[in-house]
C-alpha cells in the first residue's frame, strides 16, 4: 500500500519525531490516523523504538490495544497507519471539567484492565502507562497506545534500564534506580491512573526523582523493611535521602492526593483496589487479572 492511497486531513497531534493526522483512504472512504515518523535526520534509518511498536502491535490484537491497520515507508518517514482514536482520557478529564462519573471511571479501568492483563499474559511490559496514552474513539472505548518503550519479559531476572516511564506515574522501586523489575511497574502506573481519573489530575506531581518519591511516601506512610522488603537492593545513588529518616511529620505538605469527593466517587471497593495497586514492594501488587476479578468490577464480566 503505498501513500497516495490516501488523503492526508486534520492534524491531530504531534510529538518531537511524530506528527499524526486523520487519514481518509481514496477507495473507500475509511478514516484512519496517520502517524508520521521523520527518519531524514537520523543516523541509521528507522529508530529500534518504532520498528519495536510496529512489531508489537502488528503481532498482538486486542479489542482495547490500538490497531495497527498498515505500514508505509519512504527515504524521509515511516507512516503507520491506525486505527482512529478521536481523544484520551486525559482529554476527556479537560474536557469535563476533571470531572469523570463513578461508572465511566469503572468502564474505563475495565477496559485498560483488560489490555493490560493481555499484555502481561503475552509478557509484554507497556512502561509508558499515563492518561496521555490512552486513547479513547468516538463511543469511548478505550485503547492502549505507545509501545515504543515497551519491553518483552521473557527471561527472569532480566535487567531493565531505570530511565523508564513518566516520572509523575513511575514505581518507586525504579524512582530508586531498579532495573531488575516486572509487570508490576504497569500496576503502579495505572493505580496513578486510577486515582487521576477520580481526582482529575496526576496523584504524585514530582518535578525531580526525589520529590516524586516524596509525594508517594507523604500518601502511603514511610516504608518499613515490612512493607518494602526488596528495597535494600536498588541502588539509590540518584536520590540522595535515606528512607528510613522520612518520618511523615517531617514530610513537606502537598496536599490530599485524594479529597473526600474522590473517596466517595471511588468507594470502598475502589479505595481497596487502588491501594492494592499502590504498594511499595512490587510482588505484593495486584496483578491485573486479579484486578479483573476485584468485586469493584462486579457484574462487569457480563457486558
Amino acid at each position: 500500500m503505498t501513500e497516495d492511497q490516501y488523503e492526508e486531513m486534520d492534524r491531530l497531534g504531534e510529538g518531537t519525531f511524530a506528527v499524526v493526522h486523520i487519514g481518509r483512504k481514496k477507495d473507500t472512504g475509511e478514516l484512519f490516523a496517520l502517524k508520521r515518523i521523520n527518519i531524514e535526520s537520523a543516523d541509521e534509518g528507522v529508530p529500534s523504538c518504532v520498528w519495536r511498536e510496529i512489531t508489537i502491535l502488528l503481532e498482538h490484537r486486542h479489542p482495547h490495544i490500538l490497531r495497527l491497520h498498515d505500514v508505509m515507508q519512504t527515504e524521509k518517514s515511516v507512516v503507520m497507519v491506525l486505527e482512529l482514536c478521536v481523544s484520551d482520557v486525559r482529554k476527556y478529564l479537560d474536557d469535563n471539567h476533571n470531572d469523570m462519573t463513578p461508572e465511566i471511571m469503572r468502564t474505563f479501568m475495565w477496559q485498560l484492565l483488560q489490555s493490560i492483563d493481555y499484555c502481561h499474559r503475552n509478557r509484554i511490559i507497556h512502561r509508558d502507562i499515563k492518561p496521555q496514552n490512552l486513547l479513547l474513539t468516538s463511543d469511548l472505548k478505550v485503547k492502549l497506545a505507545d509501545f515504543g518503550i515497551a519491553r518483552p519479559c521473557v527471561l527472569p531476572g532480566k535487567k531493565f534500564t531505570h530511565e523508564v516511564v513518566t516520572l509523575w506515574y513511575r514505581p518507586p522501586d525504579i524512582l530508586l534506580g531498579s532495573t531488575n523489575y516486572g509487570t508490576a511497574c504497569d500496576i503502579w502506573s495505572i493505580g496513578c491512573v486510577f486515582a487521576e481519573m477520580a481526582t482529575g489530575e496526576a496523584a504524585f506531581q514530582g518535578y525531580k526523582e526525589a520529590e516524586q518519591l516524596l509525594r508517594i511516601v507523604k500518601f502511603l506512610g514511610t516504608p518499613t523493611y515490612e512493607m518494602w522488603p526488596s528495597r535494600m537492593s536498588y541502588p539509590s545513588s540518584s536520590v540522595h535521602f535515606n528512607l528510613p529518616e522520612m518520618r511523615q511529620e517531617h514530610l513537606p505538605s502537598y496536599g490530599s492526593v485524594l479529597t473526600e469527593s474522590a473517596m466517595n466517587k471511588l468507594g470502598s471497593e475502589g479505595l481497596d483496589l487502588l491501594y492494592k495497586m499502590l504498594r511499595y514492594e512490587p510482588s505484593d501488587r495486584i496483578t491485573a487479572g486479579a484486578a479483573l476479578r476485584h468485586p469493584y468490577f462486579l457484574d462487569m464480566s457480563k457486558r
